[in-house]
């Protein structure tokens, strides 16, 4: 039951970065779009490798007994979009930052 919630607020979390992004003008509130559409990306990752019956994919008792794992491969592909999400995020802020300090000099009348 609960995996379907994931789902669904994976899918919602998409929706609404999508449609935040579109809607919007404003290039900081685009990118918190953005930023709402990769989290929901990376829940649904998450969800995705996720078992009820899994148990983490290390073997303390042996390799003897036949155990139910949780997929650890989408756990690492989330793991690895939030970091190069975060470079890219930060990379987008400081464009951001310099064409509005670029727009507010030339609004002023200063060379840019």
């Amino acid at each position: 039951m609960e995996t379907y919630l994931f789902f669904l607020s994976s899918v919602c979390l998409i929706l609404v970065g999508i449609c935040a992004a579109l809607a919007s003008g404003n290039l900081l509130r685009v990118l918190l779009g953005v930023k709402m559409a990769e989290t929901g990306v990376c829940l649904l990752l998450v969800c995705m490798g996720y078992s009820p019956q899994g148990r983490a994919p290390l073997l303390p008792g042996g390799a003897g007994r036949p155990q139910v794992f949780v997929d650890p491969l989408p756990q690492e592909l989330a793991l690895v979009s939030m970091v190069v999400g975060f470079g890219a995020t930060a990379l987008a802020l400081a464009l951001i930052l310099k064409s509005e300090r670029r727009r507010r000099s030339r609004l002023q009348g200063g060379a840019g």
